[in-house]
């Protein structure tokens, strides 16, 4: 999106490097990028040196039949992956000869537990070439495409732009998530969905920094501008002693803040 910023998209990726070197510093296991072309990741990579970091990455930019996925992954060197990359995919919905990316699938083996782990990485259509139907269909496509891994017992992860906030029928009812822990601890088909907290007036971050949603618009809607449309859905694995997931630790970073042009139109 480079149309959007002031930032020379060169001094963007220093920017971006920067940023990624923070968190691996933060000793992230997964960071997820979106939105970055093959000689982007490339860059970015040489800034950080990952070759010499306990990292490794995928890059999974390609363009389908002027479809484009352009995501990226960094993840820990003791996360294993199939070397071939048979076990991650493109899942597409289509219908009425339209075609709109549902999410990518990709798998890892965590040998300490001896788990795998499955993230799902989504950006769905924006509210301009979108309605209420068709966030619904995707929604209902891409939980299709996951119950294999919840019989499987697979640890898995939802996260991306979804362009619907937490409430929206195609989270609940299309992804199955909850807000209720417990229920999901009771229920091993649903999914939880703790980006509930940001849907609060005011939320106090680092240095008492107020984030009320991750994406801001004013034009979207009458009565807020601040919108919770990044989100994360785990499945109910995490929520055992195995992972011992904690709500504390999914916040909202201001990935912006430091800079006079801001290098992304969403916080992180």
């Amino acid at each position: 999106k480079s149309d959007k910023f002031k930032i020379p998209k060169s001094d963007r990726l220093v920017y971006c490097g920067d940023m990624i070197r923070r968190l691996m510093g933060l000793s992230y296991d997964f960071i997820c990028l979106g939105e970055v072309a093959t000689s982007d990741i490339e860059s970015i990579m040489e800034q950080i040196n990952i070759v010499d970091s306990s990292y490794t990455y995928i890059d999974w930019y390609q363009n389908l039949s002027n479809m484009i996925f352009d995501t990226c992954i960094l993840f820990k060197k003791n996360y294993e992956h199939n070397a071939d990359l048979s076990q991650f995919r493109n899942l597409i919905y289509s219908s009425s000869g339209r075609k709109v990316k549902t999410g990518q699938r990709f798998e890892f083996y965590l040998p300490s537990i001896k788990e795998t782990l499955v993230l799902y990485l989504s950006h769905w259509p924006s509210r301009q070439s979108a309605d209420d139907v068709l966030y619904n269909s995707i929604a209902q496509d891409l939980r299709g495409a996951i119950n294999s891994d919840l019989l499987l017992s697979h640890s898995v992860i939802l996260l991306g732009d979804y362009n619907v906030e937490p409430h929206h029928p195609s989270i609940i009812s299309g992804l199955q998530a909850s807000r209720e822990k417990d229920l999901v601890k009771y229920r091993k088909t649903l999914l939880y969905n703790p980006c509930w907290k940001f849907l609060t007036s005011s939320q106090h971050f680092s240095g008492d920094k107020m984030h009320p949603g991750t994406y801001y618009l004013r034009k979207t809607g009458l009565f807020n501008s601040w919108h919770t449309i990044d989100q994360i859905l785990i499945s109910r694995n995490f929520l055992t002693k195995a992972w011992n997931f904690r709500d504390s630790f999914v916040e909202i970073i201001d990935t912006n803040a430091t800079l006079n042009d801001p290098i992304s139109d969403h916080l992180a």
